[in-house]
């Protein structure tokens, strides 16, 4: 989802327009890679708790990833596949300039 249309993201978002300026660019594609990082940062913190880490650990740390909440809104977890659990698509239209949520 487009975290400009979120509520619960408006104090994030009226933030990064106050440090970064009104007319920095915010697409869709950043919050998601943005999210990424805590959950690999959380999960080598997790596969480090020996003092070290393998890269089958971290991936491991990654699938046993929950998250109750996130900036997309969404708790974040994931599939025995890899893929995020209740992951959605989200559609959006252009509408005099701007990105409207249609799905």
């Amino acid at each position: 989802p487009d975290v400009r249309n979120l509520p619960s993201d408006k104090g994030i978002v009226s933030t990064y327009f106050k440090r970064y300026g009104k007319s920095a660019p915010l697409t869709t594609y950043g919050p998601p890679s943005y999210l990424a990082t805590p959950v690999v940062i959380q999960a080598v913190a997790r596969a480090c708790k020996n003092g070290s880490a393998t890269r089958a650990e971290v991936r491991s740390a990654i699938a046993g990833t929950q998250m109750k909440t996130s900036l997309l809104n969404a708790p974040i977890s994931f599939t025995k596949n890899g893929e995020r659990s209740n992951a959605r698509f989200t559609m959006f239209v252009i509408v005099n300039g701007k990105a409207v949520t249609i799905g």
